[in-house]
């Protein structure tokens, strides 16, 4: 495609006077209208890719932004391993299928998106945690038994380490929410990495508070 054969010069100076104005009063809105007006004319570049969801660096032609998204989701699959009886790994997967379609529709679909965030995303991530505490529930029984609850109630590291991982669910279903609604965070797909991310870290601190347990109380 010839593009000065194509650019009517009038037209193309008044759409460049316009952006400047945009510009100086929102420079997102002018980038977002500048990318939108290069898709058009079929630009391409070696180094960067624009789309909706903002740009993204690409190496060896790989979009790194959605290699990181596929790593984190890899990792959230491989906490099933953390699951002790081998029984409860298909539970853990069957959750993990009802959560990850939960979380992305929720992540892509304004308004419409919560609703499946709250059944797909919130079953799926509850059969997950199931299957994670189930599996070590002869562990978890013993820990109850310890001396350091009956005594003094529940030892203040753990209360920390329950409270924090709390947190983390609380924090990464908040984010998730705020993408579903803001078109500005829908541009840039590291808000997703960073959500699911968030996810990840809530999930690995339920599969390894079982291993963690005996420590914490033992240090008080």
């Amino acid at each position: 495609m010839d593009m000065n054969n194509n650019i009517n010069k009038p037209s193309f100076d008044t759409y460049i006077e316009e952006l400047y104005k945009i510009n100086a009063e929102d420079k997102k809105r002018a980038e977002r209208i500048a990318k939108r007006g290069l898709e058009e004319l079929e630009y391409k570049s070696d180094t960067k890719s624009y789309s909706s969801t903002g740009s993204s660096k690409t190496f060896l032609g790989i979009d790194t932004k959605q290699a990181c998204l596929i790593f984190v989701c890899i990792l959230i699959a491989l906490c099933g391993c953390l699951v002790q009886d081998a029984t409860l790994i298909l539970m853990y997967i069957f959750g993990l299928v009802f959560f990850f379609a939960g979380v992305f529709v929720s992540l892509t679909f304004p308004l419409f998106g919560l609703i499946f965030l709250a059944t797909h995303g919130g079953t799926g991530l509850f059969i997950m945690i199931s299957s994670l505490v189930s599996s070590n529930i002869e562990n978890l029984f013993q820990i109850t038994k310890n001396p350091a609850f009956s005594d003094g109630g529940i030892p203040a590291d753990l209360k920390q380490y329950l409270i924090a991982t709390g947190c983390v669910f609380i924090v990464a279903i908040i984010y998730t929410i705020l993408h579903n609604l803001s078109p500005r965070l829908k541009e840039d797909k590291k808000h997703m990495i960073i959500i699911l991310f968030i996810f990840f870290i809530g999930i690995l601190l339920v599969g390894l508070a079982p291993r963690i347990f005996p420590y914490l109380i033992f240090s008080d």
